[in-house]
């Protein structure tokens, strides 16, 4: 049985149809619904507040003779790409402010992006004096905001909105503002912020130098030792071992994506083991240097009964993993995390010039993944794997939801051919995105094809593939992915030779 929707939940998926377009926010088109009826009126105007990129919009609702905006300079073409500011000309009652008040309540989420809108209030600012006047006042601005990001721009409006019952909370640490960045959150967040939830601490386009580092740090444990988070980011501030000591013992963390040495936070979850309920459902680690033997020791150290993604992110070149470091961790997620639960792994660990590489690991390293029927993404670019058709059907009957597959299979002499992805394209029909290699064509009857045909894929990478055929292979990906938008491969050992093939069945299924 289907459940029939109300009227108004209809009115609010035809607004935010309207509203929400590939291009982006669509408002005007928005606001011509709005002035068709009441019913539409009162969702569209909810919808048109709920998300904002700054304050200059609520303070635009203030009376005409309240507000003075700087004008562009004639002479200067230029200066109508810079930002103009607001400003009060005369002083401020409290009639002034009701609009305002009317509006500010549906204001959900508020995140500064001024000069990439393309609204002509996205090039205002508000000025001191603005500013002044908000804080002054003695109640809640935004009463009913819950996500805010916070840029270098606007952390002056970061004093007067943290009595806001913000849930979720990025904030772009630039390092020209240590003070303020040191106050928010020595101070500011753990005092006011009460209902916090997510912090995520972005790093800004300027680097830190390591005093800079140093200032920030005590401050940062500060905060971690005060608030008990559901999500936590922080994928470029190397942290150090007390504040992953602090964030791991929150008893409402279930979201983390932390910038640390592998071996370093090994050997702080052996000193300080992490409460035997499993709690965690994603862990990211990111690091300059990977050693991928304690990648199994951490993922069982972290209780990872109800883990649903475990991720690693090298900032640079690191050696992959051997076959038996791969096969170590697969067989530990196997023993340690749930079926019912588990959906992805991500070792993006890239290897750079000198090591040398590993043998191709075998279907047995893979094979214990295989009783997780709920995964949806395995990406593995960098070990070999030398896996045959028939492996590779057995893991696409084992994967029915897997949506993301990016593995190496590039080994000296690929057994895999074109009838492993007629395998993935039948039994994974979820799948968006494929990155695999193979060798050789491969002939297919009517109902194989029939199968498989109209499947969704949007992304193939083939890497080195060969094909004896451009013509049967260009066939083979029009009825079976008739979506195909990117098609990508390397020129290989072949060179010109490969890149001729895969041109000719670029050119065929365009």
């Amino acid at each position: 049985m289907h459940r029939l929707f109300g009227i108004h939940e209809i009115i609010e998926k035809i607004s935010e149809a309207v509203l929400v377009q590939p291009h982006g926010l669509d408002r005007r088109s928005l606001v011509s619904v709005l002035k068709t009826c009441r019913s539409f009126s009162v969702v569209a105007t909810r919808l048109l507040w709920r998300d904002l990129h700054n304050l200059v919009p609520l303070i635009l609702t203030m009376p005409d003779d309240l507000l003075g905006v700087e004008s562009w300079d004639l002479d200067n073409p230029s200066s109508k790409f810079m930002p103009r500011s607001i400003t009060f000309r005369r002083d401020v009652v409290p009639s002034d402010w009701e609009r305002f008040d009317l509006y500010a309540p549906l204001v959900r989420h508020l995140s500064v992006i001024e000069r990439l809108e393309q609204s002509p209030a996205s090039f205002l600012v508000l000025d001191p004096l603005i500013y002044h006047a908000l804080e002054r006042r003695n109640h809640v601005l935004l009463p009913n905001l819950s996500t805010m990001v916070a840029s270098r721009s606007d952390l002056p409006a970061m004093t007067f909105l943290l009595t806001s019952p913000i849930h979720r909370l990025k904030v772009h640490m630039h390092p020209s503002q240590i003070p303020q960045l040191y106050d928010l959150l020595q101070f500011d967040i753990p005092l006011n912020m009460t209902r916090l939830t997510s912090l995520h601490l972005a790093q800004s386009g300027m680097p830190w130098s390591q005093e800079h580092r140093s200032i920030i740090g005590p401050a940062l444990a500060t905060l971690l030792r005060e608030l008990d988070l559901e999500e936590f980011e922080c994928d470029w501030f190397n942290l150090e071992d007390e504040h992953v000591e602090l964030l791991l013992k929150m008893p409402a963390l279930r979201v983390a994506s932390i910038f640390k040495s592998v071996a370093a936070l090994d050997r702080v979850l052996l000193l300080h083991p992490i409460g035997k309920t499993p709690r965690l459902r994603s862990f990211t680690i990111w690091a300059d240097t990977i050693v991928p033997r304690h990648l199994a020791g951490i993922l069982v150290s972290l209780r990872p009964g109800q883990l649903e993604a475990f991720s690693v992110h090298p900032t640079g070149p690191n050696p992959s993993c051997t076959t038996a470091e791969l096969a170590e961790l697969t067989r530990a997620i196997a023993e340690s995390c749930a079926p019912a639960h588990f959906a992805q792994l991500c070792l993006e660990i890239w290897q750079g010039v000198g090591p040398v590489r590993h043998a191709p690991a075998d279907f047995g390293v893979l094979h214990p993944l295989a009783a997780f029927a709920h995964l949806r993404q395995l990406v593995l670019p960098s070990h070999a794997l030398d896996l045959t058709d028939v492996e590779v059907e057995t893991l696409a009957r084992a994967w029915p939801r897997l949506e993301v597959l990016a593995v190496n299979t590039s080994a000296a002499a690929p057994r895999a051919t074109l009838r492993s992805l007629l395998a993935l394209a039948t039994h994974c029909r979820a799948l968006r995105s494929v990155t695999f290699q193979f060798a050789g064509g491969a002939t297919f009857d009517d109902a194989e094809l029939a199968s498989a045909a109209g499947h969704g894929l949007h992304e193939l990478s083939v890497g080195c593939s060969t094909a004896p055929d451009a013509g049967a292979v260009a066939a083979f990906l029009r009825v079976v992915f008739p979506k195909l938008a990117l098609l990508l491969w390397m020129p290989g050992p072949l060179g010109n030779a490969n890149n001729a093939l895969w041109e000719q069945v670029e050119a065929e299924i365009q």
